[in-house]
Parts: structure tokens; sequence; C-alpha cells
């Protein structure tokens, strides 16, 4: 995967909790489907190739939610 693809998009209202483990290069979120019921949520989890991408991936998602809550 050279990052030049989108393979999964959520919106951001869509996403209740996000979670990353630099040291273990992994990253985590909670969603609901777009017409799904409000309760049921899925996982989603990726392995990096390198701490910094986790920490990359995190930033964006809570940049994103500020940008959503103001």
């Amino acid at each position: 995967m050279t990052g030049d693809s989108v393979h999964m998009a959520h919106a951001l209202k869509r996403i209740s909790y996000a979670t990353c483990d630099p040291e273990g290069t992994q990253f985590s979120f909670l969603a609901r489907e777009p017409r799904g019921h409000f309760s049921l949520q899925y996982c989603h989890s990726f392995v990096t190739q390198t701490p910094e991408q986790v920490s990359t991936k995190m930033s964006v998602q809570v940049h994103g939610e500020r940008m959503l809550n103001r």
C-alpha cells in the first residue's frame, strides 16, 4: 500500500472512539454505518509500518473532531 488511494472512509460524526498504540504501530476506531442502528458499531483496526504513521492518523482524527465541534 502506497497511501495513494482510499480504502475506507467514515464521516467523523459517525466515529465515536479512536485510540492508538504507537509502539505497537496500531490504530483503531469505532464507527457506525450510515444507515445502521445507533447502538451497532464496528471496530476498525489497522497496523502501520512506523509509529509516526500511527501518530499522524490519531492527529487527523483529533483535529477532525475539533473542526466538527466548532
